[in-house]
């Protein structure tokens, strides 16, 4: 098999032992890579990743709107179990989250955490910096 070349469809790879279901809550609990704010992460293909439950929406509901999000309401990031996913706006979704009393609010004068890069010293917000920076910066010696 060529380098690179993922060999399965999508939706056999994505069913293949990458969650386990919850018998309490339902929840089909993500079990491999996550992103900086615990929701699952599939790789499409070679260099694309995505959020595993806007996978599980699609390959089971189907297309996403465009400027949608895709909304838990079992509000568990790493849940992938299509019949606790809905789809709305940014704003369906911020009310869902005040109505349930999730939202966290920071005190005035709150910043970001940053940090810089031990590599070329850029100081970046923590999220993005992981995301390109420290092992995978390009000024790495």
């Amino acid at each position: 098999m060529a380098r690179g070349k993922l060999p399965l469809p999508i939706e056999v790879r994505f069913n293949d032992n990458k969650y386990d279901i919850n018998e309490i809550t339902g929840c089909w609990e993500w079990k491999r890579a996550t992103n900086n704010i615990g929701y699952g992460m599939f790789r499409i293909k070679q260099g694309l990743m995505r959020t595993a439950h806007r996978v599980s929406y699609e390959l089971f509901k189907g297309p996403i709107p465009n400027g949608m999000v895709v909304c838990h309401t079992c509000d568990n990031p790493r849940c992938v179990n299509p019949d606790h996913l809905w789809v709305g706006t940014m704003l369906d979704n911020i009310r869902d989250m005040d109505s349930k009393g999730r939202r966290v609010t920071r005190p005035i004068g709150f910043k970001t955490p940053s940090r810089a890069c031990k590599y070329c010293g850029e100081v970046r917000p923590v999220n993005i910096l992981a995301k390109i920076h420290d092992d995978k910066c390009k000024h790495k010696p």
